[in-house]
């Protein structure tokens, strides 16, 4: 069996996992997402290869070249903070990175989840062995520069090889993609969790740790600035190793005991009280 794992980004490039499951040997997944590799007609594109990454722009759209060696350095700084002692080597399936020039052309790639997004991930894998990686995104307004959800993106694919092609729990997930995005996103996402509270719209910490999926939209913002904050507070107490840690010991043993195992927390309950106490200091 093969395992496929699609992230797809909602409300700007906030990535969200829509699909985790298992497919038969020789499935055809083009439907809804097509990579070049599968068809897709790239005659009119622009292309580099570097190590790690097989860059598709358009013409006039972000120079291929620089890009692809913008992905190599992003990759080595992601790496270096969130894999720590993991053996990281060169990919071997690596990494397509599609610049998409129009939203007709991005969603055809990323299919329905496509609306209000700018970027997606798609991450395939079998035996624990992660066998294809993707990034879809939609070119700035400008056409010329950076994606705006680049780093965001490759952020997840990055934490897959942490997770053998599966990705963290989403809060962590998202938290982390996050940390990439530009200081004014974040300042965003920090203001939006800060009137949430104070508003008492935001969800309760236990809920924002084990769900899988937000289905009601007017929560998803609360969800996002949440598991932002959650993991700046978790990274600033013992680091990024020590977040990672955390996560598996929270999937073998639950939240609780990983809480007082890593950060010396007494589980979910006073991880809440500490994140409130911060985001009220933040508000005044």
């Amino acid at each position: 069996m093969r395992t496929t794992r699609r992230l797809v980004v909602t409300f700007g490039f906030a990535a969200l996992l829509v699909m985790d499951s298992p497919v038969a040997e020789g499935t055809n997944l083009s439907s809804r997402r097509v990579s070049p590799e599968n068809g897709e007609q790239i005659s009119h594109r622009t292309s580099a290869e570097t190590k790690n990454f097989s860059v598709f722009s358009f013409p006039g759209g972000p120079d291929a070249e620089r890009l692809a060696q913008r992905a190599e350095d992003l990759l080595d700084q992601l790496r270096a903070r969130w894999l720590g002692d993991v053996a990281s080597s060169d990919w071997a399936a690596r990494c397509q990175v599609v610049i998409h020039e129009f939203p007709s052309s991005y969603t055809r790639s990323v299919g329905r989840f496509a609306a209000q997004t700018k970027g997606s991930s798609l991450i395939r894998s079998h035996r624990g062995n992660i066998t294809l990686r993707r990034v879809d995104l939609l070119a700035s307004d400008a056409g010329v520069g950076e994606p705006a959800a680049f780093a965001h993106e490759l952020t997840h694919v990055v934490l897959a090889d942490r997770f053998h092609g599966d990705q963290p729990p989403r809060w962590m997930d998202e938290g982390i993609a996050m940390l990439s995005d530009s200081g004014a996103k974040l300042a965003l996402h920090r203001r939006d969790c800060i009137q949430g509270l104070l508003r008492g719209e935001n969800l309760p910490l236990v809920e924002v740790l084990t769900s899988q999926e937000v289905k009601n939209p007017q929560r998803i913002g609360a969800f996002y600035g949440q598991s932002l904050t959650v993991v700046e507070l978790l990274v600033r107490r013992c680091g990024p190793k020590t977040l990672m840690a955390f996560s598996e010991v929270a999937d073998q043993s639950g939240y609780d005991a990983a809480l007082r195992q890593c950060y010396g927390l007494d589980g979910i309950a006073e991880l809440e009280r500490v994140w409130r106490e911060e985001m009220l200091a933040m508000s005044l």
